[in-house]
């Protein structure tokens, strides 16, 4: 119990202050990491060797599944490196016999469902706030092409979630993660992050998607054609509608001699600087991770919004702190357990 004790201490402290450090200026400093992990490793050791060895297996289980997916978000750009480490960390220091429950260990994957639901929450009602508030408006035209991209998105997300309720019905994952409402949970979750990736969209993805899904529907008979599957065509219409609302707020103009290094430009931001011999200049964006500014970068951003053609303002694309989310996500998900372990 003292080393469990500790252990959430330590992740109680380094969530803190990395979602303080995460909010305030963008970083996730690994020392941070590095003075948290060092002693949470420790403390592992000692605590799966000595005190609870049958917690080996799915504390192994949990640090892989955690890995993977901390990385494959880091690749597609979702999220940065820090998000990355701070997860693995979150797993190293989360002791495995606090989330037992009767049928066996909640999995740890349940905090990517918490911290991805609370930040599109969090985007929906600051989308709210905006025209509430602040009292902006979204153009017709903008209305008009986002319907588009709704329409094209709904059909392949549709494609995308189908295939891993059929992969899920074929490997039995209902066994691992014990009940079909986490397994829906799981499934919204997916769709909110498969939105998010372009590259999907294109059709030299979809098309073998789409093959691979009618191949597993002939060879099992699965179509998920039943009414019970309404409900996902239901909810991802829904949660899409939300996303299309939280798209039109995504950047925001801030004073030209304010920005800073891990700042992202919007396209408008470096169309009007392509023209100017300032030195440095970010010549072109993704808006996403990828263009994140550097120092140099970033100093000549300030130095062109001094020059005579340069601008007191600039559009960048807004920063989510995801580290916050991903502490309050954690949160969630050690009261759930505790609570449905009978220890609250």
């Amino acid at each position: 119990m003292a080393i469990e004790i500790t252990m959430l201490l330590i992740l109680a402290v380094t969530g803190g202050y990395v979602s303080g450090t995460d909010i305030r200026r963008s970083i996730i400093p690994n020392r941070a990491l590095l003075l948290a992990g060092i002693p949470g490793l420790i403390l592992d050791i000692i605590y799966y060797s000595r005190f609870y060895p049958e917690g080996v297996m799915p504390f192994l289980r949990n640090l892989a599944v955690m890995v993977i997916f901390s990385v494959a978000l880091y690749a597609l750009h979702i999220w940065a490196a820090g998000d990355s480490k701070f997860m693995i960390l979150i797993c190293l220091l989360i002791p495995v016999r606090l989330t037992v429950l009767d049928t066996g260990p909640l999995s740890e994957f349940m905090i990517f469902v918490f911290a991805i639901s609370l930040a599109f929450f969090f985007l929906l009602f600051d989308g709210i706030y905006e025209i509430a508030v602040k009292k902006r408006t979204i153009s017709r035209e903008n209305i008009l092409k986002g319907f588009r991209r709704y329409l094209a998105g709904y059909v392949i997300n549709i494609l995308y979630v189908f295939l891993c309720l059929k992969l899920e019905m074929l490997f039995s994952l209902h066994v691992y993660f014990l009940d079909s409402r986490v397994i829906m949970i799981l499934n919204i979750a997916l769709m909110l992050l498969l939105s998010g990736i372009k590259i999907l969209r294109k059709w030299y993805l979809v098309v073998p998607v789409l093959a691979i899904s009618v191949a597993i529907s002939l060879r099992t008979g699965i179509w998920l054609l039943r009414p019970s599957s309404v409900l996902y065509y239901i909810v991802i219409a829904v949660f899409m509608l939300f996303e299309l609302f939280i798209s039109e707020f995504n950047y925001d103009w801030i004073p030209t001699e304010t920005v800073q290094p891990g700042m992202v430009l919007s396209r408008l931001s470096c169309m009007m600087m392509a023209a100017s011999k300032v030195k440095n200049l970010p010549q072109s964006t993704t808006e996403d991770l990828r263009s994140r500014l550097n120092r140099e970068q970033a100093d000549a951003v300030i130095r062109w919004g001094k020059t005579a053609k340069g601008m007191k303002k600039i559009q960048i694309v807004r920063k989510i702190p995801f580290a916050i989310f991903i502490f309050l996500g954690t949160i969630c998900y050690l009261v759930i357990a505790l609570y449905l372990g009978g220890r609250l």
